[in-house]
């Protein structure tokens, strides 16, 4: 935290979000594949492995917000480096969150099923029928998560609707 010129503790304006952190399968995998490859004797893509490793470690993605400054990056955090392009806060009188999926009609069984189904969180903008997506999330309790603590630390309400459409 940062000093005021009170000398009292300023609060933080910036708030981060982890949407998606590091694959433990896929880093235990590199790891094994590095320690067979330098027990066997293959050095250098051992070396390669094992960097590979620590990258995957070490990475993650999410939403950074600063709402001093007013403005939200979707970052991917790689060994503690965030990359990502910070943009103004759009003027959203809410955060809603809804499913959406895409459906998929069999022309043999004529059965529709639903096809890569997932929640949608976005800044609802108001005098327009478009929202901004922020993120995607593949599990309600994740969206529903992300969508209240959004809503919170921007200070707006946060519209939630379940699979059916229902506002919760």
């Amino acid at each position: 935290m940062e000093s005021s010129p009170t000398g009292r503790q300023s609060q933080p304006t910036t708030t981060i979000f982890i949407q998606d952190s590091n694959d433990i399968v896929r880093t235990a995998a590199l790891a094994i594949m590095a320690v067979l490859l330098f027990y066997t004797g293959v050095v250098v893509t051992g070396v390669i492995c094992s960097v590979a490793c620590i990258l995957s470690a070490t990475s993650n993605k999410g939403l950074e917000v600063d709402t001093r400054a007013r403005d939200y990056r979707i970052f991917t955090s790689v060994a503690g480096f965030k990359i990502g392009d910070w943009e103004p806060l759009p003027e959203a009188h809410s955060i809603t969150m809804k499913f959406y999926a895409e459906l998929f009609t069999s022309t043999r069984t004529t059965r529709v099923t639903l096809k890569d189904g997932r929640y949608i969180i976005m800044f609802s903008i108001p005098d327009s029928s478009q929202g901004v997506i922020i993120y995607q999330a593949s599990t309600y309790k994740a969206a529903k998560h992300l969508t209240e603590a959004l809503a919170q630390v921007l200070g707006i309400e946060a519209k939630i609707y379940n699979k059916f459409g229902q506002l919760e």
